[in-house]
C-alpha cells in the first residue's frame, strides 16, 4: 500500500526506521499499552532482525514484501487492542501464533 512508499521520494522503499516510527505511532493511536515494544517485536519478527539491527541499521530498505507483512501485524495487533478494550481478552502476541 501506500504507506509502504515514502511520501515525496518517488517508488523508493521505506527503512527499518521509518518502518518502526510508523508502527509505533499507529499502535500507540490505537490505545496499545507499549506500542514501541510492539511494535519493533513485529518488525523483527517480519524482518527476521533484532533491535542491535534496528539501532545499527535504522536506514536500510525493507523488503516492500516484509513491509506489507508488517503492516498486515500493525493492523491485526490495532484490531486486538480494539477487542480487549471491548472486553474480550485478547493478549497482543497472539498475533504472531496464529
Amino acid at each position: 500500500g501506500a504507506a509502504v512508499r515514502r511520501r515525496g521520494r518517488g517508488n523508493v522503499n521505506m527503512t527499518y526506521g521509518e518502518l518502526f516510527c510508523l508502527g509505533k505511532e499507529r499502535l500507540f493511536q490505537a490505545g496499545v499499552q507499549d506500542a514501541g515494544m510492539d511494535a519493533v517485536l513485529l518488525l523483527e519478527h517480519v524482518c527476521g532482525t533484532t533491535r542491535s539491527d534496528l539501532r545499527a541499521h535504522g536506514d536500510r530498505e525493507v523488503d516492500p514484501g516484509q513491509a506489507a507483512a508488517y503492516e498486515a501485524l500493525l493492523s491485526r495487533r490495532e484490531d486486538s487492542s480494539a477487542a480487549a478494550d471491548r472486553g474480550a481478552g485478547v493478549h497482543g502476541a497472539g498475533i504472531l501464533r496464529e
